[in-house]
């Protein structure tokens, strides 16, 4: 039991200190100028136009079969279009079926949308 608790406020520890760093990390000081936003926004396109939208993740955790998740590109389901993520920390790769892995994967495939709908907001409330 003791070590049940040690092991819970250590976790507690380290996502405190995670969640200070990124806080520190991502503080701007000053607002984004509108050619930075216009350079995301064309990296962003750039990509959707070599691996065409929607990205869609297929976890291997939710319907197994058998090999490894990835982000399918389109909606052609004969096209062989793909990307798989290699994630390797200091404590090991991860491998499918994995539910680290695949939060890693879902926040990659909704990037593309979610920074074209971040850029519109933003763009709006500029005015």
């Amino acid at each position: 039991m003791l070590r049940l608790r040690l092991r819970l406020r250590l976790r507690l520890r380290l996502r405190l200190r995670l969640r200070l760093r990124l806080r520190r990390y991502w503080t701007m000081a000053d607002p984004l100028p509108d050619a930075d936003l216009s350079q995301i926004e064309q990296r962003t396109l750039k990509a959707l136009g070599e691996a065409p939208p929607p990205w869609i993740p297929e976890l291997e955790t939710r319907v197994p079969i058998g090999g490894s998740s990835y982000i399918r590109f389109g909606n052609d389901l004969t096209a062989d279009q793909e990307m798989y993520v290699d994630v390797r920390t200091s404590h090991g790769r991860l491998t499918s079926p994995d539910s680290r892995l695949d939060s890693i994967i879902e926040f990659v495939a909704s990037a593309p949308e979610d920074i074209l709908r971040l850029i519109t907001e933003i763009r709006r409330l500029r005015g």
